[in-house]
């Protein structure tokens, strides 16, 4: 099956997505890169590395909240994913939602199909940059959309692959150590997977500095996790204390840290 258009009122689109299958020898090529050309000082929350690790070793799915300040972001993030042995499990078996426009951009829709990326309608992909909705047919197809996304997620976990998702609503261009409002759509996913108890969200939050200019030479990444006992419990504001939480424990190995130059 041919990719259909990427809009919004398509309904072709996660039909398409929800068989597009998993390749998890490019993706392995595809961290493995992403770990040669970055590199981050990793920590983790007390009991995360043995919990995550045991949990993946088990076979078991993650909801991975990504913080997210760069475009960059998900390179050091696969990265990290890689040099991590107890996240290893994660590579090649995880469906990512990411910006729809991107799709339709050369090379990056080849490799958005490839690491089995689902296209995710934010407002000004639909209504323009202003974000305000003139037209309510558009917004009508965008919130279907939305549940589309959630149920392709929802379903995917069921069969115990793993979502990674930038759960913000924004990228962060502003406060880089305040976790930013969560999208709904994580909690539709704990909420609507059939085992609840068989998926840990957890946190991978880096940290490149609070100034204008991001450090991407010296970045830090915390990892965090809540036990999956209690997934069935968890709410928005949940998921963002875990965000917080771990994003703090890298803001304060960062700024521990002797940084030198102008973006140090």
């Amino acid at each position: 099956m041919d990719r259909p258009e990427i809009r919004v009122d398509n309904p072709a689109v996660y039909e398409y997505y929800s068989n597009l299958p998993a390749n998890p020898e490019f993706m392995q090529k595809f961290h493995r890169l992403s770990a040669f050309i970055t590199h981050t000082q990793r920590l983790w929350l007390p009991g995360s590395r043995e919990a995550i690790g045991q949990h993946l070793g088990d076979g078991l799915p993650v909801l991975a909240l990504l913080g997210h300040a760069t475009w960059l972001d998900p390179v050091f993030q696969a990265g990290a994913i890689y040099e991590e042995s107890e996240l290893n499990p994660i590579i090649g078996n995880v469906v990512t939602p990411a910006n729809a426009p991107y799709f339709e951009k050369p090379f990056f829709g080849w490799l958005f199909d490839k690491g089995r990326a689902v296209p995710a309608f934010r407002t000004k992909d639909v209504h323009g940059e202003s974000g305000i909705i003139t037209f309510a047919e558009l917004e009508e197809a965008r919130e279907i959309a939305r549940r589309e996304l959630a149920k392709l997620c929802i379903g995917a976990v069921d069969n115990r692959s793993s979502v990674a998702i930038f759960a913000e609503e924004h990228r962060n261009t502003g406060n880089r150590k305040k976790v930013q409002v969560i999208k709904h759509t994580p909690v539709k996913i704990t909420r609507g997977v059939r085992d609840q108890d068989e998926l840990m969200v957890i946190a991978m939050m880096p940290y490149y500095g609070n100034k204008r200019f991001k450090n991407l030479f010296r970045a830090t990444m915390a990892v965090g996790h809540i036990d999956p006992s209690l997934t069935s419990q968890l709410r928005s504001s949940d998921l963002q204390d875990l965000q917080q939480t771990t994003l703090d424990l890298a803001v304060a190995a960062y700024e521990s840290r002797t940084h030198k130059g102008l973006l140090g």
